[in-house]
C-alpha cells in the first residue's frame, strides 16, 4: 500500500462572505483569515503540491482535517469539489478538523457533503471509521467538536475510545494506522489547542498497540513515538500544512510505502518506507526526510 498523508490545507475562500450579527465566534476567525491566514495558506501552493505528488501513484490519500476556515456550508461544498478531484487519483480517507466542525451547524453540513470520504456510517456516533486495503487498515478518529470562542481543542469521548480499543484488538494481524486531527500524545500542544482526553488515548494505544499514528493541527513537520507495553515503539507523525506558502514550514506531505515482509516473524511483519516531501521557494518538490523501518 502506498499512502500519502495530507493535512490542514485550509483551502476555502471567504472573499465573498461577510460576518453578520449572528456570526458569533466566526467574527474572530474571519478577522484572523483576513489579516493573516489567507496569506499563509494559498491554493496555488496546494495545487502545486498535489500535482507533483501524482507520480507517486498512491493507493489512498489520508487527509487529517482543516479543509475549511470557519465551517460554513459553502466551504464544505468547495472542499467537496477538491476531495472529488483528489479521488480521481486515489481513494480518499478523511477525518475532520476543528476549523471544519467549527460551529453547531457545521456538523450536519460536513455529514451531508463529506460522508463519502469519512468511510463511516450516516450518524455521528459511527466514529471511529475504517478503511481497509490489502493488509492495511486505517482507523479514523473524529477529535473535533464545536468549541467556545478562542478554543481549538478536541475530544474523542468514551464511546469512541471503547470502539477504538475493540477495533485495535480485532485487527492485530493487520498493519493498523490511526489518524486524527489533534495531537495524540501529551505535551504536543497547549490546553487551548489540545485533545481533552489525550491521556486516555495515549494509554489506550500504549496497551493495545498500532503500527502508525498520523495527525495534523500543528502546521509543522514533527516526529514522535509512543513506547508500547509490548516493548515496541509506535511512530507518530505530524505533517505541515499542505497549502503553506512558505511562512514557517513548507507545504508538505508524507508518502508511506507499506509492504508485508517476505519472511515475517512474530514481531516483524511489515516493512515501511517514509518520505517527507515539501515545496521549495520555486514550488518544486524536494525530499526533506527519508526513513525505513520494520514493524
Amino acid at each position: 500500500m502506498r499512502l500519502i498523508h495530507l493535512t490542514d490545507p485550509h483551502l476555502t475562500d471567504l472573499s465573498d462572505w461577510r460576518p453578520g450579527l449572528t456570526a458569533g465566534k466566526r467574527w474572530l476567525s474571519w478577522l484572523s483569515w483576513r489579516r493573516k491566514r489567507r496569506f499563509h495558506h494559498q491554493r496555488e501552493w496546494l495545487d502545486a503540491l498535489i500535482e507533483q505528488l501524482k507520480p507517486f501513484r498512491p493507493d489512498v490519500f489520508a487527509v487529517s482535517g482543516d479543509l475549511c476556515q470557519i465551517g460554513l456550508e459553502q466551504e464544505m461544498i468547495e472542499a467537496a469539489d477538491w476531495l472529488k478531484s483528489l479521488r480521481q487519483s486515489a481513494e480518499v480517507m478523511l477525518v475532520p478538523g476543528n476549523h471544519d466542525l467549527f460551529a453547531r451547524d457545521s456538523v450536519d453540513a460536513a455529514q451531508r457533503h463529506w460522508s463519502a470520504f469519512f468511510h463511516a456510517q450516516s450518524d455521528s456516533e459511527s466514529w471511529p471509521s475504517q478503511f481497509d486495503l490489502g493488509s492495511v487498515s486505517i482507523i479514523g478518529l473524529n477529535s473535533s467538536r464545536p468549541t467556545a470562542p478562542l478554543l481549538a481543542s478536541g475530544r474523542l469521548g468514551t464511546q469512541a475510545l471503547d470502539t477504538l480499543k475493540q477495533r485495535l484488538d480485532a485487527l492485530t494481524n493487520r498493519f493498523r494506522i490511526v489518524m486524527l486531527h489533534h495531537p495524540p500524545l501529551p505535551g504536543l500542544s497547549n490546553r487551548r489547542k489540545g485533545l481533552d482526553d489525550v491521556e486516555s488515548l495515549s494509554e489506550l494505544l500504549r496497551k493495545h498497540g498500532a503500527e502508525l499514528l498520523l495527525h495534523g493541527h500543528l502546521h509543522s513537520n514533527q516526529q514522535h513515538e509512543l513506547q508500547l507495553s509490548n516493548g515496541h515503539r509506535l511512530p507518530v507523525f505530524c505533517t505541515a500544512s499542505a497549502s503553506s506558502s512558505g511562512h514557517g514550514q513548507p507545504a508538505s506531505a508524507r508518502v508511506f510505502e507499506i509492504l508485508p515482509m517476505s519472511e515475517p516473524t512474530e514481531h516483524l511483519r511489515f516493512s515501511v518506507e517514509m518520505k517527507l516531501v515539501g515545496l521549495n521557494a520555486e514550488q518544486k518538490l524536494a525530499v526533506l526526510d527519508h526513513q525505513r523501518w520494520q514493524g
